[in-house]
């Protein structure tokens, strides 16, 4: 974990004790996503959670903050969940949360 790391994100630091009480599990921050077949780069990611927000559970997530167009439509195109914002990201969890407890019925 890079928390300390100087010019990390501090918006991407600062949500993920929100989503640790909503149940998503630690990502790997500041982290190159590869394509999993060729290892290509796609992109440097803010976080990603390879094994979906709670492992085994979702697809592969990725806070990418500044992906092109085309680096998200790559990763969506392989499956992956992927959020631009920050705050987009936890609104997603937390609707998924109201789902999951009963609170929301789903979309």
């Amino acid at each position: 974990m890079i928390e300390g790391e100087e010019g990390f994100d501090d918006v991407v630091l600062s949500i993920l004790p929100v989503l640790a009480q909503l149940g998503v599990s630690s990502p790997e921050l500041d982290i190159e996503v590869a394509h999993p077949d060729t290892g290509e780069v796609i992109t440097v990611a803010e976080a990603f959670w390879s094994e979906g927000l709670q492992p085994g559970r979702g697809a592969p997530t990725v806070l990418d903050t500044d992906g092109t167009p085309a680096t998200r439509g790559q990763l969506e195109s392989l499956g992956y969940e992927v959020f631009t914002k920050p705050q987009s990201l936890v609104e997603y969890v937390e609707r998924m949360h109201r789902i999951d407890s009963g609170e929301q019925e789903s979309l």
